[in-house]
């Protein structure tokens, strides 16, 4: 069996990995590569480490277009538990195939956290470059770069959107039903919490969300009329449901709760929550600490833009943040002095486009280059330096003792 042959590609049952150690031995080149994308587990043990939450199609197409274009195998390696899109890495897989893509270039091995420690740990793998939860990425990025790896790895994220006394208020709520409730929240640019400057513009905030809300419609995901499908496993499901239980619970006010959400019938039992908006939540609780992943949308109410940012920088990740304003100078000292990655100015998901690079700072992110764009081209690529002179046929040039660059 040859991992390049994607059809004839069988996943081994959870635990047996003998499959992927003889494909892996049979493929004509082993990837220099890995690039993997975990699910949020809580810890190293067991399978939790290898759940692997694929991205979408087009969100794979970056990375891998960054990795072969420059020239590398790939290995990447997906594990047990998936969401819809769960076969999306053998599709990315056969369609490259199909495309021309020569074989043992691209090549995808189930696997959990013994797969992942093997080629972690093997010599002939150059580069890894991972997205996932900050424990995994953080481990990933220690063993990997114990054994002499050169490591991207993409952590957890808790993007704060602040939004001032002259923010447009109808623009930011319509961006912020987005940016916390698109893709059910589940995507590490997602925006979960709202800084209000003020306790006005946190109630203009609230109402014209609770009006948006109100229009959602939850259901399948088949279905292109539907705002919000499921959420990704049942699991995963009650983990979201016991982050709005838990935030209650802290003394944050629950303004609306979607846990009984109405889907359509015949739907009653998919992993379904619906949008949950609360207010006065406040730095310590469980829901403005911890990376929810789920459609749960906070507001944290501040006095000035100096206190709302002083909550951003003292936050554990970095990764993406934006503010909503009219004034260019606030917008300016925002941007310059934010201790995040990725900043938007009146944009709620501050994605860069592709030939800029991806990537948070902090706890957000293991390793020194991000992710896409300029970045990208140099982690998948070594530099060589090639100092070359050609003195003229029969000119005998004496010793030098300094640099020849220096001549």
């Amino acid at each position: 069996m040859s991992i390049h042959r994607i059809p004839d590609f069988t996943a081994p049952a959870p635990g047996d990995l003998t499959d992927c150690y003889a494909a892996l031995s049979d493929s004509p080149v082993l990837a220099k590569l890995l690039l993997h994308r975990f699910s949020r587990g809580d810890g190293l043990e067991g399978h939790t480490f290898g759940n692997l939450l694929l991205a979408t199609l087009s969100e794979e197409r970056g990375t891998l277009e960054d990795a072969i274009g420059d020239v590398n195998q790939v290995l990447r390696v997906r594990g047990q538990v998936l969401p819809a899109t769960f076969d999306s890495a053998l599709l990315v897989a056969q369609l490259a195939i199909e495309a021309g893509l020569p074989p043992g270039v691209l090549n995808v091995v189930n696997g959990d956290k013994e797969a992942v420690d093997a080629l972690l740990k093997d010599k002939r793998i150059q580069a890894v470059s991972f997205v996932g939860s900050t424990p995994i990425a953080e481990y990933v990025y220690a063993t990997g770069t114990a054994h002499g790896k050169r490591v991207q790895a993409l952590g957890g994220a808790k993007n704060h959107a602040v939004v001032m006394p002259d923010a447009d208020v109808a623009n930011a709520v319509s961006a912020m039903m987005g940016a916390a409730f698109g893709s059910c929240g589940e995507r590490c640019m997602a925006v979960p919490l709202i800084v209000a400057v003020g306790d006005a513009t946190a109630d203009a905030m609230i109402a014209g969300l609770k009006v948006e809300i109100a229009k959602m419609k939850v259901g399948p995901g088949t279905d292109a009329s539907n705002d919000m499908g499921p959420l990704v496993t049942k699991p995963h499901c009650e983990k979201v449901r016991g982050y709005v239980a838990k935030g209650v619970e802290e003394g944050a006010t629950l303004l609306v709760d979607g846990r009984n959400v109405q889907v359509p019938p015949g739907y009653e039992a998919g992993y379904f929550i619906g949008p949950c908006l609360f207010d006065n939540v406040k730095p310590g609780m469980t829901i403005y600490q911890d990376e929810i992943f789920g459609p749960v949308l906070g507001i944290v109410r501040v006095k000035s833009l100096q206190e709302a940012m002083a909550l951003i920088d003292a936050h554990e990740y970095g990764n993406g943040t934006c503010i909503f304003t009219r004034d260019g100078e606030a917008a300016r000292y925002f941007s310059d002095n934010i201790l995040v990655g990725m900043v938007g100015i009146n944009v709620p998901l501050p994605v860069p486009v592709a030939y800029h690079s991806f990537g948070g700072w902090k706890r957000s992110l293991f390793g020194d280059l991000s992710a896409y764009g300029p970045d990208a081209v140099r982690f998948y690529t070594k530099r060589k330096t090639i100092t070359q002179r050609w003195p003229s046929a029969g000119v005998r040039e004496g010793a030098v003792f300094s640099f020849p660059s220096n001549r």
